[in-house]
């Protein structure tokens, strides 16, 4: 027979949970939770921690709303084995789109999304994201079908791009700093503000500077003193 429990503990390092029975109230301990796949060095992992509900309440949803409802059978000997989870009404994991795919962090309310057209974007709970596809950042809410909680703001994060030769960090404030083993900018290219470089400068063409010309500039000439400033 197939029952509902609400989970009150949960022991991700061995994959297992403590329920209470819905119908009876009765506890029932260290239930096996089966994997949704067979690998053991490949898979997803979100098992978040619950709280306790208040004592002498069973069922229902604790203060939080992270509460799950798990199947669970007796068919296993005389061992509980969880075969699911189901969503309490209310869930925040259950959205009206069809074709999105969405997976969020419960702690912190971290998320990746997926969306119809296949944008993907990553969304830190400090306003910071990563977005490939259409538009900007996109806002969940009105696609929840029951109340999406926006977390509370998190600090600004570092962010970083990085391989063995190469890397880009961009420090909270917006400071920017790349390390590399060469670079290579295919043009053109604009700079909105002030550039100093530290070491020299190379050139393969003209240069140009306030509309005047390094190759072809001139300068009035000056007989046993110094020349005038370059006039075009």
């Amino acid at each position: 027979m197939i029952r509902f429990g609400q989970v009150v503990a949960v022991y991700p390092e061995i994959g297992r949970v403590d329920l209470v029975d819905l119908d009876s109230g009765i506890p029932v301990g260290n239930a096996i939770v089966l994997s949704a796949d067979g690998s053991t060095d490949g898979g997803s992992w979100s098992i978040p921690d619950v709280p306790r509900p208040p004592a002498g309440r069973v069922g229902g949803i604790n203060p939080d709303g992270r509460t799950m409802i798990a199947a669970y059978e007796f068919g296993a000997g005389a061992r509980a084995v969880v075969h699911g989870f189901a969503r309490f009404a209310g869930s925040q994991i259950v959205f009206k789109q069809q074709d999105r795919t969405i997976t969020r962090h419960a702690a912190s309310g971290a998320y990746t999304t997926i969306a119809p057209d296949g944008s993907i974007e990553a969304w830190h709970p400090s306003g910071t994201y990563f977005r490939i596809g259409t538009g900007g950042h996109e806002d969940l809410t009105a696609l929840c079908a029951a109340k999406w909680v926006t977390p509370a703001e998190a600090p600004e994060p570092t962010v970083t791009l990085a391989t063995p030769n190469f890397s880009f960090v961009v420090a909270p404030g917006g400071n920017v700093t790349t390390k590399y083993t060469s670079w290579k900018m295919t043009g053109p290219v604009e700079l909105d503000g002030p550039l100093t470089v530290k070491d020299s400068i190379t050139a393969s063409g003209d240069v140009t500077a306030n509309g005047v010309s390094l190759d072809d500039h001139t300068h009035t000439e000056s007989t046993g003193g110094t020349t005038s400033k370059p006039t075009g």
